[in-house]
């Protein structure tokens, strides 16, 4: 963090600090060009293609975030199978309230069904209730995050400069179903030659890398972890996904507005 001259802490500490407005989230659909980036030993895949196709709409205290990923994966003896997943949740604005619907399918053929919802309170814990796969319910520990307030926490640590951020998240995919995302937040960037859209322009860039860590697991090693560009209104660039055995390239091909939250006008 930052290093201030011993002669000039005095004056600092007596000028309040500026504070930022607080990020505001843009409605958008995003299309990504997913690729094969790199492979591990001890993966079977030789190649992958796909695409990406995501969507946020904020309107009346909350968020929709919907996601299709299609995936066509290749081993070394040519055979493939095709990865169809698709997201869709629903989420407060004030970081309480969390719904999620999750399909997963194999050439074409469900795989899995994932939905529930869950809630929390201000400093306190709360719980998530899911109906599929199976009917269960978790408790949730104080200071665990939502998606949406997760990348707002990412942005506001952006905003003031902070090189760190760590927290506890729900990640309903997750067998726990908390995971600690830990990232690191780089200096912010020109845009130069990113992306160009009306979604973005004039805004600033940082570059982000988070690593997802299982709280039940002593090695220390993470998950997964994603390395992406993110722009102070929410919309992400260009990733990187590193799933251990393999990595995915993601890039940003198309990112159109989406939908004027009518609410915040009244």
């Amino acid at each position: 963090m930052f290093k201030y001259l011993a002669s000039a802490i005095c004056a600092v500490l007596l000028i309040p600090a500026p504070v930022e407005a607080a990020p505001k989230l843009a409605s958008h659909s995003a299309v990504y060009k997913l690729t094969l980036a790199e492979t591990r030993d001890r993966s079977v895949i030789y190649d992958l293609v796909g695409q990406m196709a995501v969507s946020t709409d904020i309107n009346c205290g909350g968020l929709v975030f919907e996601q299709r990923l299609i995936m066509e994966f290749t081993d070394e003896s040519g055979n493939s199978f095709v990865n169809d997943f698709q997201i869709s949740t629903w989420e407060a604005l004030d970081g309480l309230r969390y719904r999620f619907s999750h399909v997963d399918r194999i050439d074409n053929e469900v795989v899995k069904r994932m939905s529930g919802k869950a809630s929390v309170r201000e400093r306190a814990g709360g719980k998530a209730v899911f109906k599929e796969p199976d009917e269960k319910t978790v408790h949730l520990a104080p200071g665990i995050l939502f998606p949406t307030a997760h990348l707002i926490a990412i942005l506001e640590a952006a905003m003031e400069g902070e090189l760190l951020h760590s927290t506890m998240i729900f990640d309903e995919t997750s067998e726990t179903p908390v995971m600690e995302a830990a990232s690191i937040i780089g200096k912010p960037q020109d845009q130069g030659k990113m992306f160009k859209s009306e979604v973005v322009n004039d805004m600033r860039i940082w570059p982000v890398d988070v690593a997802f860590f299982d709280v039940d697991k002593l090695d220390g090693l993470p998950d997964y972890q994603v390395s992406f560009q993110l722009y102070e209104n929410g919309v992400a660039g260009n990733m990187l996904m590193n799933f251990g055995e393999f990595s995915v390239r993601a890039e940003l091909i198309e990112l159109r507005p989406g939908n004027v939250d009518h609410c915040a006008e009244n």
